[in-house]
């Protein structure tokens, strides 16, 4: 008996570590048959052949590059907006300090020249007291500040005019690129019915366009507004008063 008990306790141990080997090896089966994840790779390009096994595929994927280039420049015209703003400010500002050292400048230059003519120094101008050598000093001085700033009034045309140029071909791409937009939809409309070697031959053809845009868009680099800025100038309102003491 105690033999009997001895072999049957080693078959209940042999089965039970089957049982176990037997799962085990059966869910390993399972989980390798079971689809592993993949890391998908955003495309960057297609080539003849995909294009050829994947028409649609192609097309959808040039309608979300189309978006992204309608997004950036989009980006790009906001950003020119803000500057534009910005130098409008500058130079209205600038204009307006031309104005009134110009206006001190001619006023004190008249009465300079008159008290010159009529020998009565020293005089009195806009609450302050000029002698001779005074007056002349804040002449050269309003006068300096006139020629050194007065360049600038055609720099700050010139920036704007730039800025209305590239405004001009945002707005025109953009217009383009939802022009595009509208055929890949169609495109791929027509793809969807017809796979023939028409409709194939259409998708190609947005392929150069498409790659055109794109080249356009990198041309202009990160910030295209950067080009059309003037050079920073010291703002702020001029201070008249400051100038005749």
């Amino acid at each position: 008996m105690k033999l009997f008990g001895i072999i049957f306790a080693a078959v209940v141990v042999t089965a039970i570590i089957w049982r176990a080997t037997t799962a085990e090896v059966h869910n390993g089966k399972s989980q390798s048959a079971q689809p592993q994840p993949t890391n998908a790779v955003a495309k960057t390009a297609w080539s003849a052949q995909e294009i050829a096994k994947d028409p649609q595929g192609y097309l959808r994927w040039s309608d979300q590059q189309v978006q992204s280039q309608i997004a950036q420049r989009e980006a790009h015209l906001r950003t020119l907006n803000d500057r534009r703003t910005q130098i409008a400010a500058r130079r209205d500002e600038l204009a307006q300090n031309l104005s009134d050292v110009k206006n001190i400048h001619d006023r004190l230059e008249r009465a300079y020249r008159q008290a010159d003519d009529e020998d009565r120094w020293p005089f009195k101008m806009a609450g302050h007291t000029f002698d001779r050598d005074k007056a002349k000093q804040i002449l050269d001085q309003t006068q300096k500040y006139i020629t050194d700033r007065s360049p600038l009034v055609q720099t700050y045309a010139d920036s704007m005019a730039k800025m209305d140029q590239l405004d001009a071909t945002l707005n025109g791409d953009i217009e383009k690129l939802k022009t595009l937009r509208e055929k890949l939809a169609l495109d791929l409309d027509s793809v969807q019915v017809n796979q023939g070697l028409d409709e194939l031959t259409k998708v190609r053809s947005k392929e150069a366009e498409l790659a055109t845009m794109g080249k356009a868009l990198s041309d202009m680099g990160k910030d295209p507004t950067a080009a059309a800025m003037p050079p920073p100038q010291t703002t702020g309102r001029v201070d008249v008063d400051a100038m005749l003491r």
